[in-house]
């Protein structure tokens, strides 16, 4: 408990001097504690710091914020819509909506181009546009016209420039929503790593990101089911 120096110094009447230690002029410390006929609970130490000393007190406990994640893509207005739309695009909007949020959205179209698909209510809309310098292919899938997966997928088939665009876009995600849960694949001539955000996670839709290593595809976007 704290309290101000006169409101102890009015008190000592009623208390107990336990402690009163001068230390040069650096450090004054003293106890008070309440007589009989009241809470026996000792109050806080009050301590007075001469500000000289101040940089010697050890701040290693004190909360650090961790520094964001390096993302060196080149962001315009359009990469900045294309990366907003994991967290804009909802389960569960309509084709109408969609378009509302991503009016470069093309028609739809039964998905897979299957009619048997579309007569069971499974549609899509796949939109090719540039992001960042690269072709890059949107895909959003509908039930009934309620949105259950969006992909969104580029292919670079320099080695370099396709694990640095897929920790651009992993890192993109992570300083916004935090660290992502991790799985790696490893097979004969296939290596795919995986990350997820489980706490974002709307009715078993997960937020995600993969890499195919081999061929330098890199998707990410709201996959149904947790892909991990």
């Amino acid at each position: 408990m704290s309290f101000r120096i006169e409101k102890v110094m009015a008190s000592l009447s009623k208390s107990v001097l336990l402690g009163f230690t001068f230390l040069g002029i650096n450090t004054i410390v003293f106890h008070a504690c309440t007589d009989s006929n009241t809470d026996s609970k000792v109050s806080a130490p009050i301590e007075f710091v001469n500000k000289d000393t101040v940089s010697n007190i050890d701040s290693s406990s004190s909360p650090i914020k961790n520094e964001p994640l390096p993302v060196s893509l080149s962001i315009g207005a359009e990469e900045k819509l294309i990366l907003s739309l994991p967290y804009k695009i909802k389960p569960g909007h309509s084709y109408n909506q969609v378009k509302e949020i991503f009016p470069l959205v093309k028609g739809i179209r039964p998905e897979e181009a299957k009619d048997e698909l579309a007569n069971s209510g499974y549609t899509e809309s796949i939109t090719k546009t540039t992001f960042a310098g690269r072709n890059i292919s949107l895909e959003f899938n509908f039930k009934n016209d309620s949105l259950y997966s969006m992909y969104l997928q580029v292919v670079e088939t320099n080695p370099s420039k396709a694990e640095l665009f897929f920790n651009d876009i992993k890192n993109y995600y992570t300083n916004l929503w935090g660290e992502p849960s991790h799985d790696a694949i490893e097979e004969e001539n296939h290596y795919l790593q995986s990350y997820i955000w489980p706490e974002k996670n709307v009715n078993n839709v997960y937020p995600f990101v993969t890499f195919g290593q081999n061929r330098g595809i890199i998707i990410w976007g709201l996959k149904n089911g947790n892909p991990l």
